[in-house]
């Protein structure tokens, strides 16, 4: 299944790509009703059910849920934690305590962060030109965000911030490096839903903490904000990004992410009449470089998995 929806290349890659990159404008609209930690926890919570419904009908859960050994259950427990649970907590107070620039700029370096731990464990070959494009698109990325207009800082008022971002861009490379290694066994879907399922309780805790929102103040727009991001840029985007680690790997999977900034501020500019600089259309173009750099061939090869 998931060889034959990337079969034709990196498209579906490109359509989660667009759907992130949107995301950002759909999410700073909704976070003017609601907090972050409910955004977060009924997000992934329409999320999660959608699978379900999906994994449910998949002939792999039988043999997953009667079959899967202790340690099997471990992993998939610690990917959840890690890449869902710790890394929406750090990146929403990260967020909070730093700005939003600083947040591109600092998970730009993902790619390089795991594609480094993917060599470092045996998985993946981090080459000369690969490690050359992904320091290109992060270039790249500085440019389309350093002159987007938006406050950059590295000052003590935005230190823990910056730290809790680094802390959640090493948490999506540990998940995706290691995911990949369990997709021997199973398939993307069962590793997105059993992980996303370990992080739930994390993510409503967090909400519960905080205090019910005044749903009675919460308009329909932020409603669909819920939608667009629960059942788009998680429910189908996750599946999407396991399915292409599983393909062509974790390092160059990992390097798409640099492509996120770019739409988003083509989004920007087209829905909010942002205004767009010359550097920003070069930093693009970076990006677009580097990309081909990392990803040169890789489509065409098949994955061993």
């Amino acid at each position: 299944m998931y060889r034959t929806v990337l079969r034709n290349g990196p498209w579906p890659v490109l359509l989660v790509v667009f759907i992130w990159g949107l995301n950002f404008t759909v999410v700073k609209a909704a976070l003017r009703e609601l907090s972050p930690f409910w955004f977060n926890a009924l997000r992934f919570t329409l999320a999660l059910g959608v699978l379900v419904g999906f994994w449910t009908r998949h002939r792999e859960r039988d043999i997953v849920l009667k079959e899967a050994s202790p340690f099997l259950w471990v992993r998939v427990g610690i990917l959840g934690l890690v890449g869902h649970g710790i890394y929406q907590v750090f990146f929403i107070m990260g967020l909070d305590r730093s700005t939003a620039a600083n947040a591109a700029i600092v998970l730009s370096g993902t790619p390089l962060w795991t594609a480094s731990l993917a060599h470092l464990v045996g998985q993946e070959r981090l080459r000369p030109q690969m490690l050359s494009g992904m320091l290109l698109a992060m270039a790249g990325v500085g440019l389309v965000v350093g002159f987007s207009g938006r406050q950059i800082s590295v000052g003590p008022d935005v230190f823990l911030g910056n730290v809790m971002i680094v802390g959640c861009s090493w948490c999506w490379a540990f998940y995706t490096v290691f995911s990949r290694s369990l997709m021997r066994r199973v398939s993307p879907l069962t590793i997105t839903v059993l992980s996303m399922a370990v992080a739930l309780p994390v993510l409503w805790g967090a909400a519960l903490l905080e205090g019910p929102p005044a749903w009675e103040q919460i308009s329909l727009w932020a409603y669909l904000g819920v939608l667009y991001s629960g059942l788009l840029a998680i429910a189908l985007s996750y599946v999407i990004w396991a399915a292409s680690i599983r393909r062509i790997g974790a390092a160059r999977t990992a390097v798409y992410g640099n492509l996120v900034p770019v739409v988003a501020t083509a989004a920007g500019v087209i829905l909010l009449h942002e205004k767009l600089h010359s550097y920003q259309m070069l930093g693009g173009a970076v990006v677009l470089l580097g990309l081909y750099l990392v990803q040169r061939r890789s489509w065409t090869r098949t994955s061993p998995l």
